[in-house]
């Protein structure tokens, strides 16, 4: 199955239509061959004083201030398009996130207490009596993902530094059970999957993570609709053909990508599989809408790299 020219038209016309201007942005590098820095001008308005990103960059967590989520994102946007390390957006990144290391739980905090004071998903609240708890430590969302960015921009970052950051993260990963949480999985995929990745690092990785992506992606297609970890796409174990996992599940990829396109909203978007809940309506409308955007260029991508548009 592929996606046809009629429904990439839909899907071209919502984009320009309701898309954030980043979005906008990356439609036409990745499908039109823009120039990159129509993408990094439309980044740049997520960015404050502080060298990090905020302002919505992550759209379940609309909060002005930066944070190690939100920057993280950002720098892997930047590493898409092939900014280079000397560009101030990547600079002011790494300069955040390099501030923000705490040294002696050698992790970063994946949001500020801010966060509270504005619209966010119920899942960014900051537990003031809790917070590291809830999400594990941090000792690997956010940290192995950030660490995937260092590599990308390791000419910006200390040798010292990411060689000590990336044995303690391999020490954890190491002396901890297999991984279950998919958002932690996701995180280590994020950095399995970062070019740079020195390879002992990525044979490393990979020895621990196959066993846990087995056990933890949804193989019945009947709950792909939800949200789940998936064979392939947004929150999938494969994202491109080069995946280490891809000859793993090559028939559930099959059936994931035909379920993908069946997906498409009549608008043309791809929709997100989550809500807010009762929280914050208004604000979570308009995240809703930024996510369609986001979606809808991933959904593109992902279908492009395994050939599924039809020419």
């Amino acid at each position: 199955m592929k996606l046809s020219i009629s429904a990439q038209q839909r899907a071209k016309a919502f984009i320009q239509s309701h898309a954030r201007p980043l979005e906008q942005s990356l439609y036409s590098f990745h499908f039109e061959h823009t120039s990159r820095e129509n993408v990094l001008h439309a980044l740049a308005s997520f960015q404050n004083s502080d060298g990090g990103f905020g302002h919505g960059k992550e759209p379940d967590l609309p909060l002005p201030a930066s944070s190690a989520i939100s920057t993280t994102r950002a720098l892997q946007t930047l590493a898409e398009v092939g900014a280079a390390v000397d560009h101030p957006l990547v600079s002011g990144g790494l300069h955040f996130l390099l501030d923000t290391y705490d040294p002696k739980t050698q992790v970063w905090e994946i949001v500020p207490p801010s966060v509270n004071d504005w619209p966010h998903a119920p899942w960014w609240h900051y537990d003031a009596d809790g917070q590291p708890g809830k999400w594990g430590g941090y000792l690997v969302n956010p940290r192995a993902e950030v660490i995937g960015c260092l590599y990308s921009f390791a000419d910006g970052v200390p040798k010292p530094f990411l060689q000590a950051i990336t044995e303690a993260m391999l020490a954890h990963l190491e002396g901890q059970p297999t991984p279950k949480d998919m958002h932690e999985i996701a995180c280590y995929l994020s950095l399995l999957e970062t070019p740079a990745l020195p390879s002992e690092v990525r044979k490393q990785l990979l020895a621990k993570l196959e066993p846990a992506v087995m056990a933890t992606v949804q193989r019945n297609p009947a709950k792909w609709d939800q949200y789940c970890f998936k064979p392939a796409g947004y929150m999938g174990a494969v994202r491109s053909p080069a995946s280490p996992f891809a000859a793993m599940f090559a028939k559930e990829i099959d059936l994931c990508l035909d379920n993908e396109i069946n997906r498409q909203h009549a608008d043309g978007s791809w929709m997100p599989t989550w809500s807010w809940g009762q929280s914050f309506p208004e604000a979570w409308a308009k995240a809703k809408l930024a996510w369609q955007g986001i979606l809808t260029v991933q959904t593109l991508k992902l279908l492009a790299a395994f050939g599924r548009l039809d020419v």
